[in-house]
């Protein structure tokens, strides 16, 4: 029983001799709009360094024994101050230095890995320095894209709802609390602006189609194979052929317009009171294929 007392007094005091390394919290920043790590990555560097020397000098700067001390009129000052102390250990480590390599490199390590993190914080940089227009003129007119955008920019902003506000590397700590709440504001911002004009553009064109599909539909009801004269008949099947060539890419439109209206609605746009709604585009389109379906076979019947 004593036995394992005493291993856990020597363990004990073991632990209590050790160096304790001083921690270092580093936070990230946004100051009149620009991004940065206070204070520097380098200034952990210098700090550990430090902390490594001062552990050192506990053991390297101990004064020696001096057989010589008791001779009188010895001069102290003529003896090499390495002489004096245990300086000269440092020279001597087992394995050529390894474990004091080891413990530069685990210094150098902790700091790169904290760097690179830090670096991956940093890009949000770009938030505050595009322009959404910009950004905007890339995708241009395209839906599909604009709606590909909008996803990114909510997937993009998932990864922030995280309760930690800190990351540690051995020592190095970094704080995050406040760049991760700004760029949070960012992104909602960014998101609200686009998802603003991506309503705007999509309920301008369904309204666009809404007239589009209303005159072709007019256009098809006003003529008739049957009471046609041969030059009418001849305009007739001109018309209906051009219908039929456009009904793919309206019904691509179709799915376009049905995918943006429930984007809006998943990521809770604010409808306008004059909006468009799918469903009555869709009584529209309906309405269209119907006659162009009836008016088709009408020719299909007439023509040998």
């Amino acid at each position: 029983g004593s036995g394992s007392g005493q291993n856990g007094a020597s363990a004990s005091a073991e632990a209590s001799s050790r160096p304790v390394i001083v921690a270092m919290e580093h936070e990230i920043l946004v100051r009149n709009q620009v991004m940065y790590l206070n204070p520097p990555a380098e200034r952990a560097r210098e700090k550990l360094l430090e902390q490594l020397q001062r552990f050192l000098t506990v053991i390297t700067e101990l004064p020696r024994v001096q057989s010589t001390r008791y001779q009188v009129g010895m001069d102290l000052g003529d003896m090499d101050k390495s002489s004096l102390t245990y300086r000269s250990l440092l020279t001597r480590l087992p394995n050529g230095n390894a474990e004091l390599l080891k413990a530069y490199n685990l210094i150098d390590s902790n700091l790169n890995a904290a760097t690179q993190y830090v670096q991956v914080w940093l890009q949000y940089q770009a938030l505050w320095d595009m322009q959404t227009d910009a950004i905007l003129s890339r995708v241009g007119d395209d839906l599909e894209k604009w709606k590909e955008l909008l996803v990114e920019i909510k997937r993009a902003r998932k990864t922030f709802d995280t309760s930690e506000t800190s990351k540690s590397f051995g020592p190095i700590t970094i704080n995050f609390a406040q760049v991760q709440s700004r760029v949070n504001m960012k992104y909602d911002a960014l998101h609200r602006d686009i998802l603003g004009r991506f309503g705007a553009k999509l309920g301008g064109s369904i309204n666009d189609f809404y007239l589009v599909l209303q005159k072709a539909r007019t256009d098809l009801e006003s003529q008739s194979i049957e009471t046609a004269s041969t030059s009418e008949a001849v305009t007739f099947i001109t018309v209906l052929q051009d219908y039929k060539r456009k009904v793919k890419k309206w019904t691509d439109d179709m799915e376009t317009y049905r995918g943006g209206q429930k984007l809006l609605e998943r990521q809770r746009f604010a409808f306008p009171n004059d909006w468009l709604y799918i469903d009555n585009l869709e009584g529209e389109w309906d309405s269209f294929s119907d006659i162009l379906t009836r008016k088709n076979a009408a020719i299909q019947g007439r023509v040998p």
